[in-house]
């Protein structure tokens, strides 16, 4: 719960920062279409700070249901919330023109999960630290797009063991580290 409130007041001190600068450039609704096709409601506000700088805070509300098993650990209705933060450093580039980026995140996430084949329901937390690059291209004035992929390292209170070939049943292990890709694409509206 500490790591939770930390987080959270790095979050609102970095937005308040950011509000309070005079160079501020443009505000963001930022959306997740792919990740909306398969239950990940992702929604996102960026500000710009300077020409090369910005701030990007999401939330994520995202579930599934029996149309979206996993194959090796079977699981139903599993939901959970997300906080995500980004600092976005940008090329220096002329306006209306697309540009590179690099990123680094951080993620915070509770989910529920219940596995079919014990009957069994746990709920973890999921700590995530993430460096991302990306390019944003520039589709109109009012509309931009990102596409970005990334590494990072993630950290779950609970998480299935994974045993590849075994013929013993998946565990439920504690303090499960190991690492995350990111791949993604955004649209973001001014």
């Amino acid at each position: 719960m500490k790591v939770f409130f930390t987080i959270l007041t790095t979050l609102l001190s970095s937005v308040i920062w950011a509000q309070t600068n005079k160079q501020i450039k443009n505000n963001y609704l930022v959306v997740y279409p792919i990740e909306a096709l398969v239950g990940h409601l992702r929604i996102g506000y960026e500000k710009e700070f300077s020409n090369n700088n910005s701030f990007l805070i999401e939330g994520q509300y995202y579930f599934t249901d029996d149309r979206f098993r996993d194959y090796f650990i079977s699981r139903n209705n599993y939901w959970g919330l997300a906080l995500k933060s980004e600092v976005r450093f940008y090329e220096n580039n002329e306006e209306n023109k697309n540009r590179t980026f690099l990123g680094a995140n951080l993620m915070v996430k509770r989910n529920e999960n219940m596995r079919l084949d014990v009957g069994e329901t746990f709920n973890n937390f999921v700590f995530s630290l993430n460096l991302k690059k990306g390019t944003e291209f520039f589709i109109n004035k009012n509309c931009k797009m990102d596409l970005y992929f990334g590494l990072g390292v993630r950290v779950k209170t609970v998480g299935i063991k994974s045993t590849i070939g075994g013929t013993e049943p998946p565990e439920l292990v504690k303090e499960l580290v190991y690492p995350n890709l990111l791949l993604g694409l955004d649209l973001k509206f001014n």
